[in-house]
């Protein structure tokens, strides 16, 4: 009684009309937000509008069905029937079961209810069935495809060391996609042969294998490609590409050494030339470092003599087989200048003990080099992520000079390009608020990387071009208010540039005129100073040649390029670098003298403080201590290490000081002109090997009047001063020499470096002092050509 007395009252509250009756009952059922119309939702007595669009859809789904199988259940054919099979499995479900619809679903669709039934019976088969799983789940293959096993023969063939190689570059990575966010990467291999080469080498290893060449190509890694121009690697550094070209060859030898020797005889094969290494020093401190006396090879308890090598290994008689393995060697080669002594890459097929001789005196000087080229690239990075307050790090470099192009060259004007020089800096300092827009504090320190770059018509790279630089940036930085307590300047070994006698003594000039109160500056290892620098200056000749080829840019001088790259490459499209920064010179100022008294072992000096009058020198850098990095060098914590500081006095040369004299009243005599017969003297070498040669003249300095080649197959032009005499070969000993005396030689005159007065010849042999010694290697140093 009570629900009808309720629907009784609602039915009068109503509107009369049955129109108006109805959009008031849908509009209160549309209403959403009422717990009556959410309540009957959940019931399932009124459907939601989600739920309304989802019947339509099953509705139209289902007419579909119903369509497609009035159109097919007449036909007689195999592709009628299959697809029977698939319609009636696909709405035959657990669904349809559960419901007990399957008359209703079989009257729906027009079809009797054994249909719907064979449907149950077929999709269980599928679904349950293992054998028919794997029919209807796994693709049907040809009879003569490719096993999974060939793919993995084929892969691996691919990969192995004689037909590819990885670049060394482990940036080279190739990532595939695999998924939906599934990803898949390996370093880049290089094909050392092209493809067909490839596919015959392996169908003359794996005759029984048929495949053929477009098939063995597509089951190729993903990571392995055919050879190009790019994949050149350039600017190697000699030491680590030579010992591993000879460890490599080392560590075969011994494998086939292994054949020769007792089962129970065991010698070490090493991984890698780090492993070889570490075998011949003593263990690393607490940090991973190791002394400076093991580096140095001053240390009793290791060195090369550690390595164990076998007598096979060892031998150099004709009873063992000759080997084959590379090293660098200075060749001589005819140019068009005479003949020039190269450094170029030998093939050498000698006994194996020769080989492990050589080995073993890359390894005396080899683990010292690896950890300088380390530590000092660590040192610069540490020093960028600690910068003091009120200090910069300045990375000079110069950049392989600019040629000047034309987008439609004449053929004449390409062998006359006009040159530009580019120095390239790395500027790290604190940012500025007025400059920047963000301050550097010591709670939130913000460091700003700016490239300078000064761009001159001058093509002559030496300290004058250097200090100009410094100039330069010193006037920057107090153009932005930025005082600058001290600056760290980061440079190659360049001898001319930034490492000679004369750059090293100018410091404390440099320092009293560029206004800071000191001045360090580092040396990276030899070979091991590329880094952004390089890559700053390689964006700006790449970016003017791309403007070149597209005609947006006409660079024909120095001059035209500082306008084009001031212009258009002024700000960054990098977060990198904060701003590029240009100056142009035409002229590099050289109207003083720079010229000051050699530096002993200036060679391993890797940073120079300038301290008064004094130069205190130290074989590397240190930034990662705190007492250091605080400007307390005399307290370094990392001596055991690095070693500590030398100093050094700073003396101009007589005659070159920079007062106001003149060069009129100096008489100087060139050194060869002092060269007798019968005078022993030292010349300048490019041998690596040697610092100098030394000889006996038979004649005074003379021209040559016309090309005369002597007994070693050194040939000269007419016109040329040279000096005829003796070589003498160097003994063990460094200070002991033998005369070789049926070969003469001719030497340019312009190589005499000293003239030995107290030395005489006894039975064709020759002493040296060590103070003698020690005179010529300062006078190597002197030389502008080293």
């Amino acid at each position: 009684m009570r629900k009808h007395r309720a629907i009784k009252k609602l039915r009068k509250s109503l509107p009369d009309s049955p129109g108006t009756r109805i959009s008031t009952l849908a509009a209160y059922l549309r209403n959403e937000k009422s717990p009556t119309i959410k309540t009957l939702q959940s019931s399932n007595i009124i459907y939601s509008p989600e739920e309304n669009i989802e019947n339509q859809l099953g509705l139209a789904v289902l007419e579909d069905i119903k369509i497609a199988i009035s159109e097919t259940k007449l036909k007689r054919t195999d592709q009628a029937r299959l697809s029977m099979n698939v319609l009636s499995a696909s709405v035959s479900g657990n669904c349809v079961k559960q419901l007990r619809s399957k008359l209703s679903l079989a009257k729906k669709l027009g079809v009797p209810a054994r249909r719907i039934s064979s449907g149950f019976t077929l999709r269980n088969k599928i679904s349950k069935t293992i054998s028919s799983s794997q029919v209807y789940t796994k693709r049907k293959v040809r009879t003569d495809a490719l096993s999974d096993a060939n793919k993995n023969l084929i892969h691996d063939f691919w990969c192995s060391p004689e037909n590819s190689h990885p670049t060394g570059n482990k940036n080279d990575v190739k990532r595939v996609r695999i998924g939906p966010k599934k990803y898949s990467s390996h370093h880049v291999q290089i094909l050392e042969k092209t493809q067909s080469e490839v596919f015959i080498d392996f169908k003359n290893k794996y005759p029984s294998v048929k495949v053929c060449q477009s098939l063995f190509e597509r089951c190729k890694p993903y990571f392995v490609r055919a050879a190009s121009t790019k994949d050149r690697v350039t600017c190697c550094c000699r030491y680590h590409l030579e010992i591993k070209y000879v460890f490599k060859a080392a560590m075969n030898n011994l494998k086939t050494c292994y054949q020769n020797l007792p089962s129970d005889t065991q010698f070490p094969v090493y991984a890698s030339v780090t492993d070889m290494c570490n075998a011949t020093l003593c263990n690393p401190n607490e940090n991973g470092f190791h002394d400076k006396k093991c580096l140095d090879r001053n240390c009793p308890n290791c060195g090369v003599k550690l390595l164990n090598f076998s007598n096979e290994e060892l031998k150099t008689d004709d009873s063992s087989e000759n080997i084959n393995w590379e090293c660098f060697e200075y060749i001589n080669q005819n140019t068009k200048h005479g003949p020039k002594k190269k450094l170029m890459l030998v093939k050498k097929n000698t006994k194996p003990g020769l080989m492990v001789q050589y080995l073993q005196k890359l390894l005396g000087t080899f683990p010292a080099h690896n950890f300088r080229a380390k530590w000092q690239n660590n040192q610069l990075k540490h020093l960028v992520t600690n910068l003091p307050q009120n200090h910069v790090i300045s990375v000079h470099d110069y950049s392989e000079n600019y040629k000047c192009k034309e987008r439609d060259e004449l053929q004449s004007s390409y062998f006359q390009k006009t040159e530009a020089s580019l120095h390239v800096s790395l500027l790290y300092r604190h940012a500025i608020l007025e400059v920047d827009g963000v301050e550097s504090t010591l709670e939130d320190p913000y460091i700003v990387t700016e490239n300078f770059f000064v761009i001159s018509e001058d093509e002559k790279h030496d300290q004058y071009f250097t200090f100009q630089v410094q100039k330069y940036i010193s006037e920057y930085l107090s153009s932005i208010s930025c005082h600058v307590h001290t600056m760290h300047e980061f440079c190659d070994g360049c001898s001319c540039q930034y490492k000679s006698r004369h750059c090293l003594g100018h410091l404390r000039k440099s320092l009293d005129e560029l206004g800071y109160n000191n001045l360090i500056r580092n040396f990276f290892e030899t070979s091991h100073a590329k880094g952004p620098q390089d890559a700053a200056g390689g964006l700006v000749k790449n970016q003017t040649d791309l403007a070149i080829v597209r005609g947006t840019a006409t660079i024909q001088n120095a001059h035209d390029l500082f306008e084009f790259v001031k212009s258009n490459l002024s700000v960054p499209k990098s977060s990198h670098c904060k701003r590029r920064l240009f100056k142009y010179t035409e002229n590099i100022n050289r109207n003083f003298r720079m010229f000051y008294k050699p530096i002993p072992g200036i060679r391993s000096v890797h940073q120079v403080v300038v301290d008064n009058d004094h130069l205190l020198i130290r074989s590397l850098s240190c930034y990662t201590c705190n007492n250091c990095l605080e400007g307390n060098i005399n307290e370094c914590e990392n001596t055991n290490i690095i070693g500590t500081f030398s100093p050094i006095s700073i003396v101009p040369e007589i005659g070159t000081v920079d007062e106001d004299q003149t060069d009129e009243t100096d008489i100087e005599v060139p050194i060869y002109e002092l060269v007798s017969k019968s005078t022993i003297f030292a010349v300048l070498c490019d041998d690596d090997e040697f610092d100098y040669y030394l000889l006996k003249a038979q004649t005074e300095s003379y021209q040559l009047q016309s090309r005369e080649t002597d007994s070693w197959g050194v040939s000269y032009q007419p016109g040329t001063n040279v000096i005829k005499g003796n070589y003498f070969m160097q003994g063990e000993n460094p200070l002991h020499f033998k005369m070789i005396k049926r070969k003469y030689g001719l030497v340019p005159s312009n190589s005499c470096l000293y003239i030995c007065t107290d030395v005489c010849v006894r039975s064709g042999e020759v002493k040296l002092s060590e103070d003698i010694h020690q005179n010529i290697l300062k006078c190597v140093e002197m030389s502008t050509y080293v």
